[in-house]
């Protein structure tokens, strides 16, 4: 069923039910208090269906960044009741310093622990692994509120009417506006915190720019993001100094570890592991060989081996698999020697390469003429006479009008016989050729 006509079920079902449910509290409250909980009611269905409001009540950590500002020089807003989802992010809820739950909304994915047979519980870090769903359900922003905890379930039940109907009342703002309830601020909030990045740029002649960002974060990205890194200084093989520029691909593969297990600066464990792989790599290489103009199949097997080593354990230094993350792909952008004039060397040292290159092509070019008359005086051994005689004819034409030339062994001739003969061999070829 396409997603919206599913939406507009959902919508219609949840309307019903909730009617019934407020018809059934109508009867079943003293009249006393019914006129009062009835407008409570209504006020509280009224007010997602008005244009904005959700909006407005909505979570907006850099909501008084100004336009083009890069510096966390703003006040952080953690205000809002609603949040909205983007597919391939998760969002973290807590109620004062305590995790109560994540959320995500993407099609095709859910957590481990909300898997039929396992008995993973929430304070796990397992639990919030993002998994493929398969045919299982897919992770819901805003799940059935039965406690998973078999030993929790009989007290639910005592309070299970308001928790079902409050949870309707949810899913009916999140069918008409896409707003996930979050809680009441400060009580219960989703959780922000502040982010160091950059912006890969790129001018109009092709040349590249790292811009750094500060500001703050709601979410993990468990769809695939871009992370270009920088590594200013690195020492090759020949100890020679580089500078790296990469671009990595990469995702969050368990949020609730990115968000707890990295003391609240996850880019800065990520930078010191990408900054530990690159290292590595370029100690391993000699600078010839991550030049800028290394090709394509160089430039993939190096790229596959830093990654290979960001997502592991090296040297002391953590892998980000170690606290959430995974690198699926590093793209070298650039590697340059630190110093111009080795660079400049380095330069010399490719363009005598490739001029010895070119000379070695071109004697191959002037001997296959040569190859070709030796094959062919083999052959025919009698043709001698006839590069011969052309030889003489050159050197007659060259040596002017006195010259004498003794061609074959037999007379002699002037220059202008010699030029003759030529004439008159040239005259007959075209007309062969003609024919």
């Amino acid at each position: 069923m396409p997603n919206s006509w599913r939406s507009l079920t959902e919508t219609v079902v949840l309307g019903l039910v909730l009617g019934i449910i407020l018809s059934a509290l109508i009867f079943l409250v003293p009249p006393m208090i019914t006129g009062g909980l009835v407008a409570f009611i209504a006020a509280i269905f009224i007010i997602p269906v008005v244009p904005g409001v959700v909006e407005f009540l909505s979570n907006k950590p850099n909501r008084f960044r100004r336009e083009g500002d890069t510096e966390r020089n703003y006040k952080l807003d953690n205000f809002g009741f609603f949040t909205f989802l983007q597919p391939g992010r998760v969002k973290m809820i807590e109620r004062g310093d305590s995790f109560v739950r994540a959320i995500m909304d993407w099609d095709g994915k859910t957590f481990k622990g909300e898997l039929p047979d396992n008995d993973l519980n929430r304070d796990q870090w397992t639990y919030w692994e993002v998994v493929n769903s398969g045919k299982n359900p897919d992770a819901h922003p805003l799940p059935f509120p039965l406690p998973k905890d078999e030993e929790r379930q009989p007290l639910w039940l005592l309070y299970s009417p308001l928790s079902i109907f409050w949870w309707l009342w949810k899913r009916w703002v999140y069918a008409i506006t896409g707003g996930v309830f979050t809680g009441i601020p400060p009580y219960q909030t989703v959780r922000t915190y502040p982010i160091e990045r950059f912006k890969l740029l790129i001018g109009q002649n092709g040349e590249t720019e790292l811009r750094r960002v500060l500001d703050y974060s709601d979410h993990y990205r468990v769809a695939q993001f871009q992370f270009p890194t920088a590594v200013p200084r690195a020492d090759t093989q020949d100890l020679i100094e580089v500078k790296w520029l990469v671009n990595q691909i990469a995702r969050v593969v368990n949020p609730f570890m990115v968000a707890y297990n990295t003391d609240d600066d996850w880019t800065a464990r990520y930078f010191a592991a990408i900054a530990n792989a690159i290292t590595n790599v370029s100690r391993s290489l000699p600078a010839n060989e991550l030049l800028a103009s290394i090709n394509i199949e160089a430039s993939r097997v190096i790229g596959n081996r830093i990654s290979q080593l960001a997502n592991e354990s090296v040297g002391g230094i953590e892998g980000i698999e170690g606290f959430g993350l995974r690198v699926e792909r590093t793209e070298i952008i650039d590697v340059t020697p630190t110093d111009p004039v080795i660079a400049r060397k380095l330069g010399d040292v490719a363009v005598a390469k490739v001029d010895c290159l070119a000379a070695e092509e071109r004697a191959k070019g002037h001997a296959a003429p040569i190859r070709e008359q030796g094959k062919a005086l083999r052959e025919y051994p009698e043709a001698a006479i006839i590069p011969q005689n052309e030889a003489l004819v050159r050197t007659a034409a060259a040596a002017g009008d006195k010259a004498i030339v003794n061609i074959g062994g037999g007379r002699s001739v002037s220059a202008g016989e010699a030029a003759l003969i030529k004439e008159i061999r040239e005259t007959i070829e075209s007309r062969r050729q003609a024919s």
